[in-house]
């Protein structure tokens, strides 16, 4: 889970890091940018034409409902960046939202205090990193590699 990187009280927003690139999250787990970037606009597509809110916001991956907010931006930040005090790298999956009372006080209590994205995914076990800027991860690369598996796997 990552912290709000911004926050409006008046009009209840948050804007804040769904997934940062080669960033270890609280699972222990990281994905390169290009995974990343395919996450979010799947998710983005899984959302067009459709009159969807139950499922795109949630609160504690528990309670999906109706009125809990609105997903108002959602973008890979397309050059390193600086938002507030934070560094924000080229890759980085970022989502603004509007929420509603009940649950933008919880954020304001600090009982929620930034995104978490749900999901799934295969682990592979890393036991090298890229020795120069020039050469890929065997992370980057087993990712890749693991992804395009798996969507080769469901027809994709």
């Amino acid at each position: 889970m990552s912290t709000f990187l911004k926050t409006d009280s008046k009009m209840r927003y948050t804007l804040g890091v769904v997934y940062a690139p080669d960033e270890v999250d609280s699972q222990g787990d990281f994905s390169p940018a290009e995974e990343i970037e395919k996450a979010c606009h799947g998710f983005m597509r899984s959302l067009q034409g459709k009159k969807i809110k139950k499922g795109a916001l949630g609160f504690m991956h528990k309670d999906w409902s109706d009125d809990i907010g609105d997903i108002v931006e959602c973008f890979i930040a397309p050059i390193d960046m600086t938002i507030g005090d934070a560094e924000i790298k080229k890759g980085t999956w970022l989502l603004g939202a509007v929420w509603s009372e009940d649950i933008f006080q919880k954020i304001e209590d600090g009982e929620i205090t930034g995104y978490s994205m749900g999901g799934s995914g295969t682990r592979e076990k890393v036991d090298e990193v890229a020795k120069s800027d020039d050469e890929p991860s065997r992370f980057a690369q087993a990712m890749h590699e693991a992804i395009t598996s798996r969507l080769s796997s469901e027809g994709r």
